[in-house]
């Protein structure tokens, strides 16, 4: 049972990585030739695949077991940040190749701003890319305990009926017996 809840999740969170891959290539169509747009949008999901997984699993199941939520938030911060770095890396890769006419006709990524504007750009894309996972998550979680907690109690109220089934059955024989 808890395996076919954590498969429909995985396949949840594998839509998500579908939908933003989708919405980067429909955002990028307009602006680029068919092959930087295929290599922005894949690139992107693989870039921020690690960094989001690291986070939404390792780092927030540690915080959420041991209940260390202020280290939790500065490793989300500076992962975050780190991710923001590596994207607009990944911006300034792709506008070189449009500066030499690899993507002919394309200006995707060669207006970028200075480091520090885009960083910030791209930082808010990481950010909410990573809280978006983080609640999925946290959402998995909560349903995942709430139903632990469900069944405890059935058993729980089971196990209170249980006896007094067997005692009434013992005294209505006891009565029979009379």
């Amino acid at each position: 049972m808890k395996a076919m809840g954590s498969n429909n999740f995985n396949r949840y969170v594998f839509a998500i990585w579908a939908l933003l891959w989708l919405h980067c290539f429909i955002q990028y169509w307009a602006f680029a030739p068919p092959l930087e747009v295929i290599i922005a949008s894949t690139s992107l999901v693989i870039l921020a695949y690690p960094f989001t997984t690291y986070i939404s699993t390792t780092l927030l199941r540690r915080a959420m077991s041991g209940g260390k939520w202020g280290k939790f938030t500065v490793q989300f911060v500076l992962l975050t940040a780190a991710f923001a770095i590596v994207l607009y890396m990944q911006m300034s890769i792709l506008a070189h190749f449009e500066r030499t006419g690899f993507f002919e006709g394309a200006f995707l990524f060669s207006d970028i701003g200075g480091p520090v504007k885009e960083i910030i750009n791209v930082g808010f894309s990481a950010l909410t890319i990573n809280l978006g996972f983080c609640g999925l998550r946290f959402l998995e979680t909560t349903i995942r305990l709430q139903k632990e907690l469900h069944e405890s109690q059935l058993q729980t109220l089971n196990g209170q009926i249980n006896p007094h089934s067997m005692f009434n059955i013992l005294n209505h024989i006891h009565v029979l017996l009379q």
